[in-house]
């Protein structure tokens, strides 16, 4: 096969050779997301249709989501006008009730602040069990656990435990497609 795709790419360039590629790739569709924001207004992944989502799910407690955040915030400045969006999913708890910590990550977010959208987990943590379902058995509640939604809602990558920062740009860049390179 890749002498066939190597002489198609030399006949026909490199434009129909990132088509057939496309066209092969089987990604599966994002879960949806509907979730309340740090204010408690409903918010959803299909506001940002038509554009590359980056949902990472993170915790307060958790220091490879807090190592990463840094990361994302230097990725989302870079990337946003070229239309990638970046949604954080917190999975916090309260200890005592078991609902979403809105008290300690908004606490966490004011003196940490990012610039990218931050939602809560919903309490019986079906989003995240959702999402979970695109991970591998073992990994389903681990956390960070970061996925990348191309603009045709398709889940083109996803990463389990804390990431370098080129290793997610590269999955930007993979989900942008030539909108990576374009100014």
């Amino acid at each position: 096969m890749f002498r066939i795709i190597k002489s198609f790419a030399t006949a026909s360039g490199a434009l129909a050779l990132a088509l057939f590629a496309s066209a092969c790739a089987h990604y599966p569709t994002a879960p949806e997301l509907k979730l309340p924001d740090l204010d408690g207004n409903e918010r959803s992944l299909s506001e940002f249709d038509g554009k590359v989502r980056v949902v990472d799910l993170w915790a307060t407690w958790c220091e490879p989501c807090i190592e990463e955040m840094p990361h994302f915030i230097e990725l989302q400045d870079k990337y946003a006008d070229k239309g990638v969006v970046f949604i954080g999913v917190s999975v916090e708890r309260d200890e005592d009730t078991g609902e979403p910590d809105f008290k300690t990550v908004r606490k966490y977010i004011e003196e940490h602040p990012v610039n990218y959208l931050i939602l809560m987990n919903d309490a019986g943590q079906k989003t995240t069990d959702a999402w979970g379902q695109l991970l591998e058995p073992e990994f389903r509640r681990a956390i960070p656990a970061t996925f990348v939604v191309d603009a045709k809602g398709r889940v083109t990558n996803t990463f389990v435990g804390y990431q370098e920062k080129d290793v997610v740009e590269e999955a930007i860049k993979k989900a942008l497609g030539w909108r990576a390179w374009s100014d």
